[in-house]
């Protein structure tokens, strides 16, 4: 057919073209091309005393930058390579935090149990100082060496971080599950017809002794038992 050929057509037309490495003598000749245009360098003379000022800024944060990038990951290094990773006090923390974590995954739409991880997340988080100075004085009975030092870099990495992401992941799961239960409410208001159920009030019954009897009514609507209202009376009168 048409189309089929006009396919074929395309296909015939299609050509691969491959394109060579580059190599370092036309990276060369590239920035040699580059470096003629002017460019805002330091020495270039025609830049006032104001620009320069603002040059070297630039150069200083981005030099300050990248040092305090590359003493922040030396840093982290050395803090891993110095913990006992396979020491009880370590293992044990691990543990203890992977059972909070579960806890958390299960307590998901019981608000109760939700509520008590969170109060006892703030109180450890909060007492993690506290905990910091009393283990620094009996450090040799939880650990072969003193990880709690004065700057508390030990106990808020590896005890307070982990608990305070397992606190946000809680918070996370509670907004979540209060969106959960307000969509619910909100199909069911709309099943309803748009209408919310209301409380009627409902008078108590009254008490039979309360009631007037029969003869109270005839005596009080003026009837035969009032006195002076029988026949004799009336025979009298005549």
């Amino acid at each position: 057919t048409l189309w089929t050929r006009k396919q074929r057509k395309r296909k015939h037309s299609l050509k691969l073209v491959w394109k060579p490495a580059r190599s370092t003598t036309e990276e060369l000749r590239d920035s040699a091309l580059l470096s003629e245009h002017p460019i805002v360098s330091v020495m270039d003379p025609e830049l006032d005393a104001e620009q320069l000022d603002i040059v070297d800024i630039f150069n200083k944060t981005l030099m300050e930058f990248m040092s305090s990038r590359r003493t922040f990951w030396k840093e982290a290094r050395d803090f891993l390579d110095a913990i006992n990773w396979t020491e009880p006090l370590v293992v044990s923390l691990i543990v203890f935090h992977s059972v909070v974590l579960l806890l958390v995954l299960l307590s998901h739409r019981r608000f109760t149990l939700q509520a008590v991880i969170f109060f006892t997340i703030a109180v450890l988080c909060g007492s993690s100082q506290w905990l910091n100075s009393f283990l620094s004085e009996h450090w040799e009975t939880v650990a072969t060496q003193n990880y709690f030092d004065a700057n508390g870099a030990f106990i808020s990495i590896v005890f307070s971080l982990p608990l305070v992401l397992i606190g946000f992941l809680l918070v996370v799961m509670m907004v979540y599950s209060a969106g959960v239960l307000l969509v619910e409410v909100k199909k069911q208001e709309l099943r309803r017809g748009g209408r919310v159920p209301r409380l009627r009030v409902v008078n108590p019954p009254s008490n039979a002794s309360t009631r007037p009897t029969p003869s109270q009514t005839i005596s009080e609507s003026g009837g035969p038992e009032d006195k002076g209202g029988g026949p004799a009376d009336t025979k009298k009168h005549q």
